[in-house]
């Protein structure tokens, strides 16, 4: 925590339940189980899973609930994401993030 920048980290969905209700998160991470329901129990502008844990279709259909999250991040497992404070809020390091890339297109 860094003023009212907030990272949680849960072992799985369930443990938000073991918590009073603390101030808003920046970014909730759940490492295991069920990070949907961690996400309704504790929410924030950004959820971070284990892409083996929240498939992308179900990413997807979160995003489109009301309450959804800003920012989604699947991570893989042994990669990681990197964050660092900065100046009212939070970055996240560019070895970490994926980007889209566009394909070019050919001219005919």
């Amino acid at each position: 925590e860094r003023g009212h920048t907030r990272i949680v980290v849960l072992p799985d969905g369930e443990a938000a339940d073991l918590f009073s209700q603390p101030p808003p998160a920046s970014v909730i991470a759940i490492a295991g189980d069920d990070p949907v329901a961690g996400w309704d129990a504790a929410p924030g502008v950004a959820l971070v899973t284990a892409a083996d844990e929240l498939t992308g279709p179900k990413l997807r259909e979160r995003f489109a609930a009301d309450n959804a999250p800003r920012w989604g991040f699947r991570v893989a497992s042994g990669e990681a994401l990197t964050f660092h404070f900065v100046e009212n809020g939070l970055a996240v390091s560019g070895e970490s993030a994926q980007e889209n890339e566009l394909a070019a297109t050919p001219v005919p």
